[in-house]
């Protein structure tokens, strides 16, 4: 049972690592496709 608890503790850990690291990604990719989005709305009004 001690053994089962330590692989179910790894592997929330991993969890939480996983869902940060796909946070920091979707904040990486937002901010540049924010800037692309206001440049189309210049060259459309242009």
């Amino acid at each position: 049972m001690k053994e089962d608890e330590k692989v179910n503790s790894n592997r929330n850990v991993v969890r939480e690592e996983i869902k940060e690291n796909s946070t920091r990604k979707t904040e990486r990719i937002t901010a540049p496709v924010e800037r692309n989005t206001k440049h189309e709305i210049i060259d459309n009004r242009k």
